[in-house]
């Protein structure tokens, strides 16, 4: 029974919701704030591209329960190396760049970018991949934290045009000087018979 990985799947998500941050204002607010504000689905598919060494996987790993899934995607093959043991059996790891995805189409529920200025990308082409991948419904989230080596914040006007640009619908942002958080919607086409109006 110990080598049951489901049973121990389960035991971690219930050990790090004994260990989830309460306090506002502990160490881990802003990714607190910033993944309650995604509202993830239990059991959604969700991916993590610029995952790094896997930050955010507990995380994301506690809201999307046992039958989620999660594909933790980086250009760097030394970063994804580093990700701890864990999190890197409960995710699927991808060596890939964010404008050159190895999913299918419409197969993504939500993605988790976050954004770096020292990983330089082709926005547009990332943002066209976005939309390729997700489902109908489905959201691209861009999050950003200041740190103490740059103090310069992504453009919510140039992200905003950049993602309609590749045929999102609905965009929205909240942008301070403690976080960074940027939500685009790949909302379903209206289709309306012959003689309707909108």
């Amino acid at each position: 029974m110990r080598d049951d990985p489901y049973r121990q799947m389960f035991f971690e998500a219930n050990a790090l919701s004994h260990r989830k941050i309460s306090n506002p204002m502990g160490k881990d607010w802003p990714t607190n704030w910033l993944l309650e504000n995604m509202e993830l689905k239990f059991g959604s598919r969700v991916l993590y591209p610029g995952c790094g060494t896997g930050k955010l996987i507990p995380h994301i790993k506690l809201r999307l329960g046992l039958s989620g899934q999660l594909l933790a995607m980086d250009a760097s093959a030394e970063a994804l190396a580093r990700v701890p043991r864990d999190d890197a059996q409960w995710a699927t790891l991808i060596k890939a760049p964010p404008d050159k995805i190895p999913v299918i189409d419409s197969s993504i529920d939500d993605i988790i970018y976050p954004f770096s200025f020292e990983r330089p990308v082709d926005l547009l082409k990332m943002a066209l991949e976005f939309h390729r991948i997700l489902k109908p419904g489905g959201r691209a989230f861009i999050i950003w934290q200041p740190s103490l080596t740059s103090s310069s914040t992504p453009c919510p006007f140039g992200l905003n045009e950049v993602f309609l640009q590749a045929g999102f619908n609905r965009i929205d942002f909240d942008d301070d000087l403690n976080l960074f958080f940027f939500a685009a919607s790949k909302v379903s086409p209206y289709f309306f018979s012959v003689g309707a109006s909108a």
